[in-house]
């Protein structure tokens, strides 16, 4: 995405085996200098027993972000128990969005 751009990125968080739902917290979670491109960065879930759930965070690099590669992963935290997603890449490129008037 360009900076000044918005993507989305939806996790999918599941309970198998689980036969009670589950209620906690999904965050987006990047390294310092990056984090402020996600937003919020906590989001609740809610798990249905035996059944996956999904989270959408929203992407926003700044106009002034500089390009390149950029990490991000989700972090669920339910009922005391904590999860972590893959890493993705966030990719920023060198030509800002400008918006349409």
């Amino acid at each position: 995405m360009a900076p000044g751009g918005r993507a989305l990125v939806r996790a999918r968080i599941g309970a198998a085996g689980i036969r009670s739902p589950l209620t906690g917290r999904a965050y987006a979670v990047s390294p310092y200098g990056t984090w402020q491109f996600t937003g919020p960065a906590g989001r609740p879930v809610h798990v249905p027993a035996d059944r996956p759930a999904e989270v959408e965070f929203e992407l926003r690099p700044p106009p002034g972000a500089v390009p390149g590669t950029y990490w991000m992963l989700v972090k669920a935290a339910c009922q005391g128990r904590i999860a972590y997603g893959p890493a993705i890449a966030v990719r920023v490129s060198g030509v800002p969005d400008v918006p349409q008037g």
